[in-house]
């Protein structure tokens, strides 16, 4: 993961106005280590401004297009500045009661732990399944690492992870565990539609289409004025930004960046008719 990091590391260096990034050898700062309950190495974690106690554990991918992306995503979405814009709610044990047994709203949780396979298998789900009900403003969608925690762990009977307990509104409500084998994302919807009252459908899922596009033709935009000075370093920019994204998108990129390739050698701007049409085809 060391070059992996370095390139990562490299690559933001330049915006270290909006992040930095940096490491430190916990083994020897024992102190900084246990107060973050470092449990193995290597351990990723995100510290949105403002908010230096509440950090997000990093549980994807350690290769330099899966990093970044998380990057410029949390960028992208306002996290960074210390805004909740991520529609998923990240809870501790400073924050749990306040927000998981808030009487005036249904809470769903789920109680993971980062080694677990299982968990990360549930992930990805979870975060859609958050945004299916993010406009539901008496619905929370949450997660909690119950792994070092043993008070919740004992509070709530967790037996293994996941655990997917859920909340319900109300005074003295008694929560309810998610028993169901299958963890899809229709039966998790179905699920907090039963016990919250809503009346939600999975296809209503907010994807980051938008957000990617507009990405998209930020980065476009700045590859058409560097072809007319010349340049070809923003292709692999380009890659390197959208090189995790789905088979659409990277179709997409590559029938851009390959005739403007072809065609910068002869200051020509291939680039600008391709940019045309780049919102229909994704």
């Amino acid at each position: 993961m060391s070059k992996a990091y370095t390139k990562f590391a490299e690559f933001f260096s330049s915006k270290k106005d909006e992040v930095i990034i940096a490491k430190i050898d916990a083994d020897e700062h024992r102190d900084i280590g246990n107060h973050f309950k470092i449990k193995g190495f290597p351990t990723l974690l995100w510290f949105p401004k403002g908010h230096p106690d509440s950090p997000e554990p990093y549980e994807g991918s350690r290769d330099f297009d899966s990093l970044s992306f998380f990057v410029k995503k949390k960028l992208a979405s306002g996290s960074s500045t210390g805004e909740v814009s991520d529609p998923l709610t990240i809870l501790d044990n400073k924050n749990f009661d306040s927000i998981a047994l808030d009487e005036a709203k249904s809470v769903l949780v789920d109680f993971y732990a980062p080694w677990c396979g299982h968990c990360k298998k549930l992930a990805p789900t979870f975060e859609k399944l958050a945004k299916v009900f993010e406009d539901e403003k008496d619905v929370t969608i949450a997660k909690y690492d119950a792994s070092n925690d043993r008070e919740i762990i004992k509070r709530f009977g967790i037996k293994g992870f996941p655990t997917i307990i859920f909340f319900p509104a109300g005074k003295d409500s008694e929560h309810l565990e998610f028993a169901e084998a299958n963890r899809s994302l229709k039966s998790l919807v179905q699920f907090v539609n039963q016990h919250a009252g809503t009346n939600k459908s999975p296809e209503e899922i907010k994807t980051h289409a938008s957000n990617e596009v507009a990405a998209f033709d930020e980065i476009i935009e700045t590859y058409i004025e560097a072809l007319k000075a010349g340049y070809l370093l923003m292709t692999d920019k380009i890659r390197s930004v959208f090189g995790t994204l789905n088979k659409n998108i990277i179709n997409v990129v590559n029938k851009f960046t390959k005739p403007a390739e072809e065609g910068a050698a002869s200051n020509q701007d291939p680039a600008a008719e391709k940019h045309t049409s780049i919102k229909d085809e994704l």
